[in-house]
């Protein structure tokens, strides 16, 4: 019975030291991960950064390229846009003749390095910014009100030339003349993206008329009517003025 008592007391020795032995590693194993830092997040943090200045450089880049592009763009506009947009416009053939004929020479002048790209860029913003389209959807307008009779239609083309004349002091956008011109247009699927409704609707008219008086009201235009009013001239001057001093 001794020789026994002695082999128990010797297990629970052992497994004593056993116990022991397991707590000294789970407790280095808790020092080790506690020791163990932050982890990956600096290095997620810097990825972000070197992502986000080399995002920033491209943008640069990419602004300044585009920037130094501002003639070859501005001749893509107007051989690919608006050359092909006049063609489906509302404005009379010689209207039509002439600014076709103004921006096709533009055009081939840049084409031959003759402006520089501040001079390209200040013309096409000011040929993008004049309502170019819409003075052949007012040509439609003032058509549809010469067939009326009475006092009322003399008062509504005598507005409608005030509008143009607003045109020509630039106060009148091609964004302002979309608005003014809004409720006699439909959306399809034509370049522009929209024409007149046809047939036109008599109120539809009479809002325009309004609409254009509101605006020719606030921006001061004389109340008398203008005939002298050019699309030709308009556009010529706002080309010279854009080679000149830039855009607005």
């Amino acid at each position: 019975m001794p020789e026994n008592n002695d082999a128990s007391i010797d297990q629970v020795a052992d497994d004593d030291d056993a116990t022991a032995v397991s707590a000294a590693y789970a407790s280095i194993a808790a020092v080790n991960r506690d020791d163990e830092g932050p982890g990956c997040l600096p290095g997620m943090m810097a990825g972000t950064l070197v992502v986000g200045m080399i995002g920033f450089i491209l943008c640069g880049g990419c602004t300044w390229w585009l920037y130094q592009q501002r003639t070859e763009l501005a001749v893509r506009t107007i051989e690919q846009t608006y050359l092909p947009h006049l063609e489906q416009s509302y404005l009379q053939p010689d209207e039509k003749a002439a600014v076709t004929e103004m921006l096709e020479e533009f055009s081939k002048d840049m084409q031959r390095g003759k402006y520089e790209n501040w001079q390209s860029s200040g013309v096409m913003t000011r040929i993008v910014r004049m309502p170019i389209f819409q003075w052949g959807e007012l040509n439609v307008v003032e058509s549809h009100l010469q067939q009326r009779q009475g006092e009322d239609v003399t008062e509504a083309l005598k507005i409608l030339s005030r509008l143009r004349r607003a045109i020509e002091e630039d106060f009148l956008t091609s964004v302002d003349a979309e608005s003014v011109l809004a409720p006699v247009m439909v959306q399809d699927d034509s370049l522009l993206q929209r024409s007149i409704a046809e047939p036109l609707d008599e109120d539809a008219v009479d809002e325009v008329v309004v609409l254009a008086e509101q605006f020719v009201q606030r921006m001061n235009i004389p109340d008398k009517q203008f005939s002298d009013v050019s699309l030709e001239k308009i556009l010529r001057r706002q080309i010279e003025a854009g080679l000149t001093e830039g855009s607005y």
